[in-house]
């Protein structure tokens, strides 16, 4: 090595990753290792040994050390020579205990640096057999209890790769320490002691770290005197800090330890000893991208898992220890051992199963409100234990999975709380339901309840009791237990939240309980019979008593119907009825009678289900009733169901029932005692529709007598689940009976309609809707209302008009002559503007207006309104006189968002202009000039009237901005500074909101409003608005890939948008360039633009300390790598910079899509890139196919280190599905 060249975090030599792979390696840990934590250094420790010895007095008062002898001790060079004195002098004068005070005080570490820079967090991950010469006990963690060697027969062994051997001591362990000279060399010349060092240097590679100039001496004992040979080969290595340019002292190491067969591997140490750290840190990472070792201990756990021995167990427990991947695949190995329970006790004792690991939700950095609950890794294996002790029990087994289960379900914080982890509680529920049956308890079941109060989802919860309790308990016909596990299934919560849809809900998710009970009902039926019907009932009961609006006839039509699948109500109803339609009928007789007489109309209605169901055998209970239940609220359809499908074998008396409880049925008091005759006879006739089928004459006499009195068919709205539509958007007529009807009568009709008080469910709203579908349907039957002109209802007035408007092009060719003078009819009519006439907020009905509007709209399209000069003359009549007398609805803004596109005065303005695009062909041929005159003379005038101005209008010119520039550039250019008035904020916003919402990509209109300032006004004006940013953005885009702005310019708006600094704008410039690249491909200019615009915002958020909104904008760029057919030089390195943070944003879904495309062309470009993103944690096991081809087309294109490197760190952070791929080209 040339003199000076010393690194700060040196390359680790490839016969360290080589003894690694071949389990060669030997850690020997020196003082520094733990200095770097804190602890003293020799020189420190016989500083303070000095400083003890002056200190203790002995038992005449005097010093054990004068000031003198103190001098003379502390300018001795050799720190051993010095605790050697000083331990004699503390003996001799009776304080032993203060030597081995002061040692164990100098061996503590600072608690700081054991948190945040703990080097011996690190030293596990170099797989080796490790020795130290320290005393203290910072790295005894790491290892278990019985791979803790320290006693002189733990020397004579057989050495052990697991165990970490304390060669001179520890501070526990007084008598084990080796601290003086004289212990050195008693400890050094025994020869078990030799045997046991040499046995190290001749199988080993040997590593030393931590070693200083203080521990010469330990070195010349270990080396000097026990090499295997005297041949100076450097198979051992000693990594030794320098200071910068300390080439030449680097140059006379060598020579010293290279003649001991140790090569030096130098690094440049700081100023308080941490980059040792960094080192070892380093270090540790490489070895586990590069070594085999993850991969060949996996085969070694899985040999132990297989079949388990207490010595195979006691290695794997070390193995784990310290490594997370291997902890990880150990317990991912015991999910699914046939032999897991040996293994229980031993991971319970060593604290595995501990309560308080089982993981707590965690905050989603950056997300307020989002949590990640963490999967506690021992449950799969409790769960399986507890399936195998399931199918061959043991009584010691079931004793310490019940000791365990209580722990982990009766464990509180500190704070008396649960731990509310989902995933913990549903895997505790499948050990609770694998229990002996006579051990699992009620307590079991209240926590089952408490588990399904979680804040989480209860899918995990829902599969406990699907897959394991109830296959289990129906399989052993456990009627006990299924009722209890049916009781926990229907566990509800009341939602207090008035703006919720549905108040009370199961916390199941409804979905699940579906899954949990499909095709399971039945068979509970089978075995448990009404009893679990009776448990669900139970909660109906609970329900309806809060309040009685719930479970009604709008959610539950029909009991005999499937329902809806996500309501609860509608759930619970089901399984009843399901449960007692497979009873015995027998059985049922007295839970069906008190049903049946509950005041609920619930109950009612599921007891006339059941009896018509069972109708032989429990028909007396609904005959034998002492109410009418035709005339109780919501029983209607059962009764309806139960007399049309068994009327046909009624009895006498019971059709003589049945007409005596008709016969009550009378006109609500709400109709008019006029047509209350004509709804009574309606009502009783249907009624008696149901049961006609009896063929009694009685029954027919009545029906007849009652079709005298109502002839017309009568309809009765019988809903469906799947076709249930809120109130009010039901029509009392069809479209095909309206269509039946004459002009006159359907005038009438929709003159006369009331909505009914109450629900009833037709409502105005939909017969409108119909009314409008006839109009569109057949439009020449409506010729009659334009001519007769009646005055029709607002309502339907505007339905009217959308259905001409919606008249499908070919269907029909509309008499515009009679729609517009029939629209002339009306604006022209004070009644049309009359406050009475319309609303009274406006002096008019807004809806007709917008109708107006849209109809002509919509006419200005068809060929043959153009092609009419005597039409034209009409529409702009029309026109004028709605854009004079139509009154906004919007006079400021005042911040508010505002939807201002479906005002009456926006729809006569956009008609305005839809109209005068149309006629502008033919007005300029006429006259010169494409805009009608006395249009663009009515649009001057409102622009420059503050008074006449209104928010829509100001919408609408922007929102028209390309048909205005059509029809009068000179107009536009001309009252630029009026149509976008920048002293105006709120017109202003209107009008640019407009514009950038509704013009799209106009190149035109882009130029004049950038050059205008509207643009660079609006980059800082829309923080509020997101939508308004997208497109603001869009459009800036769009004009920057044409060549429309400079990058290099800093007026420019893409400089301004960057120079602003908005991280959402800066996302949505990334996003849109990658879509308007996904759409269509970009050209080779655009794609040099793109190319210029990333370096710019690479340099910009690469810079300084990288913050979340930062790391969002790095990742977005990762997309336009699929701009690109290749990857150059250039962008590579800005890759390398994105691919740190593609975790951070959307990018992360294609990533490997994105760079399979390039791996056969830059296969080493493309294995760095996904280094760089699994370094900075970026694993995922989306897409894992694609990232095993990248694997494969490294492999096949000679990048063996970089594939090793991907395969090693996937599997190091717990994603296996690179392993066989790894195997293939590592150990075939």
């Amino acid at each position: 090595m040339a003199i000076g060249k010393i690194k700060q975090i040196p390359d680790i030599r490839e016969q360290i990753v080589d003894a690694v792979n071949r389990n060669t390696l030997a850690v020997f840990i020196g003082a520094g290792v733990s200095r770097t934590l804190g602890c003293a250094g020799w020189d420190k420790l016989s500083e303070r040994l000095i400083d003890r010895c002056t200190e203790t007095k002995n038992s005449d008062g005097t010093p054990c050390l004068g000031e003198q002898g103190a001098d003379v001790l502390k300018g001795y060079n050799d720190n051993k020579k010095k605790i050697t004195i000083c331990k004699r002098i503390l003996v001799k004068s009776g304080c032993k205990a203060a030597f081995f005070d002061e040692i164990e005080e100098s061996l503590k570490a600072d608690p700081d640096k054991l948190k945040t820079r703990n080097i011996y967090n690190e030293l596990p991950g170099f797989r080796a057999l490790f020795i130290t010469t320290n005393m203290d006990e910072h790295f005894d963690v790491k290892f278990t209890p019985p791979k803790i060697a320290y006693r002189k027969v733990d020397f004579v062994k057989e050495l052990d790769r697991n165990k970490l051997y304390h060669i001179h001591g520890k501070i526990s362990e007084p008598a084990s320490m080796v601290l003086t000279i004289p212990q050195y060399l008693k400890r050094y010349n025994t020869q078990e002691f030799q045997d046991f060092l040499t046995s190290i240097f001749a199988k080993y590679t040997v590593l030393f770290i931590g070693y200083g100039m203080e521990e010469f001496e330990v070195l010349d004992f270990i080396v000097g005197k026990y090499r295997s040979s005297d041949k100076t080969e450097l198979k051992h290595y000693i990594l030794k800090a320098f200071k910068p340019g300390d080439g030449r002292t680097l140059k006379f190491e060598e020579c010293y330890y290279n003649s001991m067969g140790i090569a030096v591997i130098p690094y440049i140490e700081n100023d308080d000893y941490g980059r040792l750290y960094d080192v070892i840190r380093a270090w540790n990472q490489e070895i586990n991208r590069r070594t085999r070792y993850l991969h060949e201990s996996f085969r070694d756990l899985e040999e132990c898992v297989k079949d388990p021995s207490a010595e195979g167990i006691e290695d794997a427990l070390q193995f784990i220890w310290n490594d997370a991947p291997q902890r990880r695949y150990l317990f991912k190995l015991l999910e699914t051992a046939a032999n897991p329970q040996p293994w229980l006790e031993t991971l319970y004792d060593h604290g595995y199963l501990d309560p308080d690991r089982n993981p707590r939700p965690q905050k989603v950095e950056g997300k307020t409100g989002y949590y990640n609950v963490p999967y506690w890794e021992v449950l799969g294996f409790l769960e399986n234990v507890a399936a195998q002790n399931l199918g061959a029990p043991s009584e010691e087994i079931t004793r310490l999975i019940i000791e365990i289960l209580e722990d982990i379900i009766c464990y509180r914080t500190k704070t008396g709380e649960r731990i509310d982890n989902h995933y913990t509680d549903a895997s505790m529920m499948k050990v609770i339901f694998s229990l002996p049956l006579d051990t699992i308890t009620s307590a079991h079941y209240e926590f089952i309840k408490a588990g399904l109060k979680t804040s989480w989802e209860t899918i995990h919860i829902a599969t406990a009791i699907g897959e394991v309790a109830l296959p289990r308990f129906i399989a052993g016909r456990e009627k006990e237990h299924l009722l209890k596990v049916i009781d926990v299934t229907f566990e509800y919560q009341h939602q207090a939240d008035e703006r919720v849809f549905e108040e009370y809900v199961s916390r199941i998710e409804p979905f699940w309980i579906n899954e949990i009970l499909k095709d399971r009902t039945r068979e509970i039926a089978g075995i448990c019979g009404h009893e679990a019907a009776e448990v669900v009932l139970r909660k109906i009961h609970q329900i309806t008593t809060q309040d009685s609006n719930q479970f009604n006839h709008v959610w539950i039509p029909a009991i005999e119907k499937e329902g809806f699948p996500d309501r609860f109500d509608v759930q619970i109803i089901e399984f009843i009825r399901t449960v007692f339609e497979d009873s015995d009928p027998e059985l049922l007789r007295g839970v069906v009678e008190e049903l049946i007489y509950e005041e609920h109309p619930i109950f009612n209605r599921i007891a006339i289900h059941t009896i018509n169901y069972h109708y032989d055998v429990l028909k007396e209970l609904f005959w034998s009733l002492d109410y009418n239940p035709i005339v109780k609220y919501q029983l209607d359809h059962e009764v309806h169901e139960l007399f049309k499908s068994r009327c046909a074998s009624f009895s006498q008396e019971e059709i003589i029932r049945a007409i005596c409880w008709i016969h009550e049925i009378s006109a609500p008091e709400y109709i008019d005692p006029a047509q209350r005759e004509l709804h009574t006879a309606c009502a009783r006739k249907w009624w008696l529709s149901t049961i006609i089928a009896t063929g009694d004459p009685g029954v027919r006499e009545l029906y007849d007598k009652y079709e005298k009195i109502c002839p017309m068919e009568v309809r009765v709205s019988e809903d469906s689940p799947a076709t249930v539509s809120f109130i009010g958007d039901l029509s009392p007529v069809t479209q095909e009976e309206l269509l039946g009807m004459s002009t006159s009568e359907i005038v009438q009709y929709l003159c006369s309609y009331t909505e009914k008080p109450g629900f009833e469910g037709f409502s105005s709203r939909g017969l409108a809707r119909v009314f409008s579908d006839c109009v569109a349907t057949a439009p020449d039957k409506f010729y009659g209302i334009l001519k007769q002109r009646p005055q029709l209802p607002s309502m339907h007035l505007t339905a009217l008009l959308r259905g001409f408007a919606n008249v499908g092009e070919g269907d029909s060719i509309l008499d515009w002559n009679f729609l517009l003078d029939y629209i002339l009819y009306l604006v022209e009519s004070e009644e049309f503007w009359r406050e009475e006439a319309g609303d009274a907020r406006y002096g008019f009905d807004p809806e007709v207006v917008i109708g107006i509007g849209d109809l002509i709209t919509k006419g200005v399209s068809h060929d043959e309104y153009i092609s009419k000069p005597e039409l034209h003359s009409k529409t702009e009549r029309i026109l004028t006189i709605l854009a004079d007398r139509t009154k906004p609805q919007l006079k400021v803004i005042n911040g508010l968002e505002v939807s201002w596109a479906v005002m009456p005065q926006t729809s006569v303005f956009r008609a305005t202009i839809s109209y005068s695009v149309r006629v502008a062909p033919i007005c300029e041929r006429e006259s010169g000039s494409r805009w009608v005159s006395s249009i663009r003379d009515q649009f001057s005038e409102r622009l420059n009237q503050p008074s006449e101005r209104t928010i829509e209008f100001s919408a609408v010119l922007g929102a028209s901005l390309p048909d205005l520039y059509y029809l009068d550039e000179g107009w536009v250019r001309g009252n630029l500074d009026e149509i976008f008035p920048q002293d105006n904020e709120d017109h202003w916003r209107s009008a640019f909101k407009g514009y950038i919402r509704y013009t799209g990509g106009n190149r035109m209109c882009y130029r004049l409003l950038r050059d205008h300032g509207d643009y660079s006004k609006a980059i800082k004006a829309f923080d509020d608005d997101s939508a308004i940013q997208k497109s603001l953005i869009e459009g800036i885009c769009r004009g920057y890939l044409n060549g429309e702005e400079d990058i290099h310019d800093s007026r420019s708006l893409i400089s301004e948008v960057i120079e602003y600094n908005n991280p959402e704008q800066i996302s949505w410039v990334i996003e849109r360039i990658w879509r308007f690249n996904k759409e269509r491909s970009l050209s080779e200019e655009m794609k040099e633009r793109v190319k210029t615009l990333w370096g710019k915002l690479v340099r910009r958020y690469a810079a300084g300390e990288i913050d979340s909104d930062k790391q969002k904008i790095l990742a977005g760029l990762f997309d336009w790598i699929s701009v690109f057919d290749e990857i150059d030089d250039e962008m590579y390195e800005w890759l390398k910079v994105s691919a740190a943070h593609v975790r951070c944003g959307r990018g992360g879904l294609h990533f490997f899509d994105y760079l399979l495309k390039h791996a056969v062309k830059t296969p080493e470009k493309v294995g760095e890139l996904i280094l760089i993103n699994s370094n900075a944690g970026g694993y995922t096991s989306y897409k894992k196919e694609i990232l095993q081809q990248i694997v494969n087309i490294l492999y096949h294109s000679g990048q063996k280190e970089k594939a090793d490197r991907i395969c090693n760190s996937y599997l190091d952070a717990g994603y296996d599905y690179l392993r066989e791929i790894y195997a293939q080209n590592n150990f075939c």
